[in-house]
């Protein structure tokens, strides 16, 4: 079931992209205009590599060079099944760092937490934003404004809903 959920988000994000192109085909993504602010937005994500994992990874990166991505919203289950334990799990390597190892990737990531973490140390999920560069999860609840040009913005608000 979270595999095709991960195909089914994929394939949402990739003909969403596609319809704001006039209906192009999504090998010309490319053609986009250079004042598009685009961002993926992916959950249920860690499985150690199976499960298509590294498949859909790579997918992901190969859009984020199409496309010239901003950013990954990360929305949560990063750490399937238990979540992790510390900033120095192994899961860490294994769910995120050298499954999403794509160069395009190597951009910031917007994280909040999903019930997959809540198995495991959730506050460690915030702590690892001091150890990896790209990875950005401050608190539970959180803003982000975006610059996406001179005269307008883009507010993405991160809620944990886990709790509630």
């Amino acid at each position: 079931m979270d595999i095709k959920r991960n195909a089914v988000l994929l394939l949402f994000i990739l003909s969403f992209l596609a319809g704001c192109t006039e209906q192009q085909p999504v090998n010309r993504l490319a053609s986009l205009p250079d004042d598009n602010f685009n961002f993926i937005i992916a959950n249920d994500l860690g499985r150690n590599g199976y499960y298509l994992q590294k498949p859909v990874a790579e997918t992901m990166g190969n859009l984020a060079e199409t496309v010239d991505i901003e950013f990954v919203a990360a929305a949560g289950d990063v750490h399937h099944f238990e979540g992790v334990r510390s900033v120095d799990d192994p899961l860490w390597m294994t769910n995120y760092e050298l499954v999403y190892a794509h160069p395009e990737l190597m951009i910031d990531w917007f994280a909040i937490m999903g019930n997959h973490e809540y198995r495991g140390n959730t506050q460690a999920v915030i702590d690892y934003s001091g150890v990896s560069r790209r990875w950005n999860a401050p608190a539970r609840y959180y803003a982000r404004s975006f610059e996406v040009e001179d005269t307008a913005s883009l507010l993405v608000v991160f809620v944990d809903t886990t709790p509630m």
